[in-house]
């Protein structure tokens, strides 16, 4: 079971194919442990770099993250 609650969410996409593809064009750019999330209220299907179990560590890598996607956004999956 994973304790994973926050995410680095690098956008999100109106299908799940769009989301996959996406997590297959991150991980192909180095972004190992992309993910897609979950689907969100508004229909669209989130994409994560990363996730933690952890804020801190979570916000320090956000910190970086946003140094190459300006709008990535850090998500607690509740």
């Amino acid at each position: 079971l994973s304790t994973s609650k926050y995410y680095i969410i690098a956008g999100s996409y109106p299908t799940e194919t769009e989301a996959k593809t996406a997590v297959a064009a991150l991980v192909k750019s180095g972004y190992s442990k992309a993910i897609v999330v979950d689907k969100a209220s508004n229909g669209n299907w989130r994409v994560a770099y990363q996730n933690y179990s952890n804020k801190e560590e979570a916000q320090k890598a956000l910190d970086v993250i946003k140094k190459v996607n300006k709008s990535s956004w850090l998500y607690e999956k509740q």
